[in-house]
């Protein structure tokens, strides 16, 4: 040990910069010396806390992690810290304003303050995890408007509104990667608040031309052929574009549907519910997005002849979903799944 306690220490410091979180919060009692390096900025670029460590971390636990304020910190990881409050947050912003990814998911206490105290502080943030059911469209609109070099953000639908779609499109021009979450609405939270409309989706396109993945889930889905026809006409580097249970009669038809397939050649993962899609889809899908390795398209109009199109062609396809819509007196017969048994590759994983 005292050959240990002669080194300097830059030398002690990079041993320490092995060690996990937890074991270096531990090093901390071994005496003073340590106490001192144990915190050194250096080693707390990023603060994670373990899955299994997660439920355990108290509101003042942050406070000992991050006891000073630092440039350094860029990461803070806080999944399922469910004890975590605003005021973890607020501390989190004041010590840490040059952070960069935050991730929250879980962290059922924190509120619209929290949120308030980070736009207030840190405005280089590029990856917001919150899909937090306590956070408001006004908290998440400040927070986007204060950090225009967001490019991940991930939130529920109810704090997604057209609201903050706006200061999306035009306060996050590197956004690449928009993640909305169907919310469960309580007994006081209105429905029609809950929407997604055409205008989003054109407010989305026209200022977020760089988006690479889009899933866009809520309560009621308000979307025609028009708004992705402009979303496929502006933002052409869509990797994966998820949308669920479109609740306008003719809302999403093989035109919006084909649009997308001509225009977005980089489409990995294409899941559309309830739309009136019919073979044609899968034809001009086939035709244009020959590395497409995602496809559902759910209570659709589909027969075997768009089914046998699609796996003649799509060789990386891992995961098919083509169920029939109820009205469908004919659609995808046995013969369906003799063309994917033959034509499936090595990588087909899910079929429904």
């Amino acid at each position: 040990m005292a050959a240990f306690s002669a080194l300097p220490d830059s030398v002690i410091i990079q041993i320490l910069s092995y060690i996990d979180y937890p074991r270096l919060i531990r090093c901390t009692r071994v005496c003073t010396r340590w106490h001192r390096l144990c915190y050194d900025p250096s080693l707390w670029r990023t603060v994670r806390v373990r899955q299994k460590h997660a439920p355990k971390v108290a509101a003042d636990t942050i406070t000992r992690l991050i006891p000073h304020k630092t440039n350094l910190i860029s990461s803070v990881n806080l999944t399922n810290c469910t004890a975590v409050k605003d005021e973890s947050l607020q501390h989190i912003s004041v010590h840490c304003p040059n952070l960069r990814n935050l991730y929250l998911n879980g962290c059922l206490f924190i509120t619209d303050n929290g949120i308030f105290a980070l736009a207030r502080n840190c405005s280089a943030l590029e990856t917001v995890s919150i899909p937090l059911r306590n956070i408001s469209e006004k908290a998440l609109s400040n927070l986007v408007k204060n950090n225009p070099g967001v490019k991940k953000l991930y939130a529920y639908s109810i704090a997604v509104t057209e609201r903050t779609i706006k200061a999306i499109s035009t306060g996050c021009p590197e956004l690449e990667k928009l993640i909305v979450y169907e919310a469960s609405l309580e007994d006081d939270q209105r429905s029609y608040a809950d929407v997604l409309t055409d205008q989003m989706v054109r407010l989305l396109a026209n200022g977020c031309r760089k988006l690479r993945k889009l899933t866009l889930r809520y309560n009621q889905v308000l979307v025609t052929d028009r708004s992705l026809a402009s979303l496929a006409k502006k933002c052409r580097k869509l990797e994966s574009f998820v949308i669920d249970y479109c609740d306008k009669d003719g809302g999403i038809t093989d035109f919006g549907v084909c649009t997308i397939a001509q225009l977005c050649r980089n489409l990995k993962c294409l899941n559309i519910s309830n739309g009136v899609i019919t073979d044609v889809s899968l034809i001009v899908i086939a035709d244009h997005l020959p590395c497409l390795e995602d496809l559902s398209l759910e209570f659709s109009e589909i027969t075997d002849v768009g089914v046998y199109a699609l796996m003649n062609r799509c060789e990386k396809l891992a995961r098919l979903i083509v169920h029939n819509s109820d009205s469908m007196e004919t659609g995808i017969t046995d013969n369906a799944a003799c063309v994917i048994a033959n034509y499936a590759s090595d990588e087909f994983r899910s079929l429904g």
